[in-house]
């Protein structure tokens, strides 16, 4: 296990490709560490083929790397989307990608050489996805948001080491008029724990927070 997904209707745990995909999982596990997917929405959901997320700004049009706007894709013959729960990463055409990704619901052969897979969603967390596809969706975005509270990294196999050369963590867009930004600001500046991060993005105890730096 290396990254586990707290979202609206559970957990999702992910195994990384990392020693195939080194670019990508990296990324992945930079931004997830940083704080930059925590808080923001799964802003397309396709039932029966995939959910996508990573996107700040909702919008599916947005969203850095920590190599800058765009890096090279990593296709590996190893690792095809040939089964429910791969994770890929999105695009927008042949080495354009940043910070978004999906997981498949069913296996997806047409999408192989075109995006990078880096993970695979463990088997009990394949419930987590049944769940999100059955929402009631307008054009595949979410009526009602489907969020992904925090990306917690249990395994990183470049722990302690700098970022590659001239990589750097992206800034995350914030729009201080929202309560979910709101509770970054706080997350920024009292680095809570994983457990006070997921409370604080469900709304429960941000004031309490805020009241004591306002103090």
């Amino acid at each position: 296990m290396s990254v586990t997904l707290a979202c609206t209707h559970g957990v999702i745990d992910i195994d990384l490709f990392w020693k195939d995909t080194p670019k990508t999982c990296r990324n992945f596990i930079e931004l997830c560490k940083a704080g930059y997917y925590d808080g923001i929405t799964f802003h397309k959901i396709v039932p029966d083929f995939m959910c996508q997320t990573g996107d700040p700004s909702g919008t599916g049009r947005g969203g850095l790397s920590i190599y800058g706007s765009r890096f090279n894709d990593e296709i590996s013959a190893k690792h095809s989307h040939d089964k429910k729960g791969v994770v890929s990463m999105a695009n927008f055409g042949r080495n354009s990608n940043s910070s978004q990704f999906f997981l498949i619901l069913k296996p997806s052969p047409h999408l192989d050489g075109k995006h990078t897979v880096f993970g695979q969603v463990h088997e009990k967390s394949l419930v987590v996805l049944e769940k999100m596809q059955r929402v009631k969706t307008k054009n595949y975005t979410p009526v009602y948001p489907v969020k992904l509270f925090v990306a917690e990294v249990l395994d990183d196999p470049w722990d302690g080491q700098p970022l590659p050369p001239g990589a750097k963590i992206p800034l995350k867009p914030l729009e201080y008029k929202s309560w979910k930004n709101t509770a970054d600001i706080v997350l920024r500046l009292n680095k809570p724990s994983s457990l006070e991060r997921t409370l604080l993005k469900m709304g429960s105890i941000a004031e309490n927070k805020i009241a004591e730096l306002i103090i």
